[in-house]
């Protein structure tokens, strides 16, 4: 009876297993020519920003220097054509101020988006690496169990030939320590694979949270 509930449960955890990978299979992430397209991306942001800010220093300078040049007509008594192309001059550079910030400002924001989307995708592939980990641990765990029943079946059934062959009640003893030993090991290598079928779990719910995201 023993036998065929081990049976039974380990068939149970090689269904689950498969539905995993399925799953795991079908689930797109982030490869590493997404992170180094957000790099670039970022990087050419950048480039955009500080172009922008040369820009609008640069107008912010031509507009302080038409203010002078109308302060000191209006000084030296120039005419009303001279200091109405004065104010011209000030008022585009107003302009050119203006558009320049606009520039700034989007670009800063696509920089900001860039930014979340590389921090997603570094998300997303770290989720990938940890689901692989969790996989092996959980193969490992799996052999370990298999292993451990394995012994555990080698050692009952060392139990019933000494039985029969009349051993003696210290080797009757022995072969009972071994199968307790077993049944320890059993114990303590399904709650290792419980654990980390658990982290397989929450490892998946983070990379689809994280892909969500994107």
């Amino acid at each position: 009876m023993k036998q065929i509930l081990n049976r039974s449960f380990l068939l149970s955890l090689a269904l689950m297993a498969g539905a995993g990978l399925t799953a795991s299979a079908q689930t797109p992430a982030a490869s590493p020519t997404d992170i180094q397209k957000d790099r670039r991306d970022i990087r050419q942001d950048t480039r955009d920003i500080r172009t922008d800010r040369r820009d609008l220093r640069g107008d912010v300078k031509d507009r302080n220097a038409d203010v002078r040049d109308l302060r000191e007509d209006k000084k030296e008594g120039a005419s009303q054509e001279e200091l109405a192309a004065d104010r011209q001059e000030i008022k585009s550079d107003t302009k050119d101020i203006r558009g320049d910030r606009r520039d700034l400002g989007a670009d800063v924001k696509d920089r900001r988006q860039d930014v979340r989307d590389l921090n997603q995708d570094k998300d997303i592939r770290s989720d990938k690496r940890d689901i692989k980990t969790d996989t092996r641990d959980i193969r490992s765990d799996r052999r370990d169990l298999r292993g451990d029943v394995k012994d555990r079946r080698a050692d009952v059934r060392d139990l019933r030939a000494d039985k029969k062959e009349g051993a003696s009640k210290q080797e009757l003893r022995s072969d009972r320590r071994d199968i307790a030993s077993d049944t320890r090991d059993i114990r303590h290598d399904r709650r290792d694979l419980n654990r980390d079928v658990r982290d397989r779990r929450v490892d998946r719910r983070n990379l689809r949270h994280d892909r969500r995201g994107r």
